[in-house]
């Protein structure tokens, strides 16, 4: 993978990984900061009803889930790491080595799949009386610390790509430099 770009090393990765739950990757510019939003559902008898923290009551026969972990640079983000799953700082003139984000995919996947599970022993289970995703800490430095061992760790960095476009004095610039020729 030749990609130096984090949202889109994380949009291949998630697509090659396969994960047990379904996602989106978005890239805000503006607020410095790389989500990536999953959703995981169980099937469950259409009479059972849950409401969510918000108030709203999931669609009959249906319990679906909703987080979020972000990737954020505490000194220009605009972001507030308790919204999230989990929330992640870099540095992002930097970046992020490659090893660590593919950790945290792999946790991700881990999360998800255990937390789907105990979703539906929620829904099941009329003495359980909430459901909260959690990630582990100890898991995932446990991850890392197997992938190091194992020479499975890749430190290529992995940067926050801005998406603003070139401007036209910065082409220009680049023309000059590599003394392209242009007719007009």
């Amino acid at each position: 993978m030749k990609t130096r770009q984090l949202s889109e090393y994380i949009q291949r990765a998630l697509t090659e990984m396969q994960p047990n739950f379904q996602w989106k990757v978005v890239q805000n510019s503006e607020q410095h900061i790389v989500e990536v939003f999953f959703t995981f559902k169980v099937d469950v008898d259409k009479d059972v009803q849950v409401q969510d923290s918000e108030g709203k009551l999931n669609e009959p026969g249906v319990i679906q889930f909703e987080d979020a972990i972000a990737f954020y640079d505490p000194a220009i983000s605009h972001a507030s790491p308790q919204h999230y799953l989990q929330a992640f700082e870099m540095n992002f003139r930097i970046g992020i080595e490659k090893g660590y984000v593919d950790a945290i995919l792999k946790q991700l996947n881990i999360v998800a799949t255990q937390g789907s599970a105990q979703l539906r022993d929620f829904a099941e289970d009329d003495t359980i009386g909430q459901f909260d995703l959690q990630w582990s800490e100890r898991n995932f430095n446990g991850t890392l610390k197997t992938m190091k061992a194992t020479n499975r760790y890749d430190r290529t960095y992995l940067k926050f790509a801005d998406e603003k476009e070139e401007s036209f004095i910065d082409k220009i610039k680049k023309e000059d430099e590599s003394d392209s020729v242009e007719r007009i």
